[in-house]
């Protein structure tokens, strides 16, 4: 009886059933921290989209504004404009540089 008992956990240690679960614990572990660093990275695209449509519409706003009550077409000299496409820019690189930087991730 000892002998067949033996023989059985020899097989099993042959096997190396301890080694290959820690190998998949650790895959595991690792998957998890990419699939949640993608969330984080999508979430906060997501966020700055939201406020680059907020932006667009305030520029829309602003142009339609000037254009009715001033007749306006030209609004190189407005400061407004500038500003705002100075924010529409900003978070288009943000955006990029969030993408850009979990891509080397």
């Amino acid at each position: 009886m000892a002998d067949i008992l033996d023989n059985y956990i020899n097989k099993v240690n042959k096997l190396e059933i301890q080694k290959k679960v820690e190998r998949y614990y650790d895959a595991a572990v690792a998957y998890k921290d990419k699939f949640l660093k993608l969330i984080v990275m999508r979430f906060e695209v997501l966020k700055i989209k939201f406020e680059l449509k907020k932006n667009y519409i305030e520029l829309g706003q602003f142009v339609s504004k000037s254009y009715s009550k001033e007749k306006t077409v030209d609004f190189s000299y407005k400061e407004d404009f500038f500003s705002l496409n100075h924010d529409i820019k900003k978070n288009i690189r943000y955006i990029n540089k969030i993408k850009s930087y979990y891509k080397q991730k």
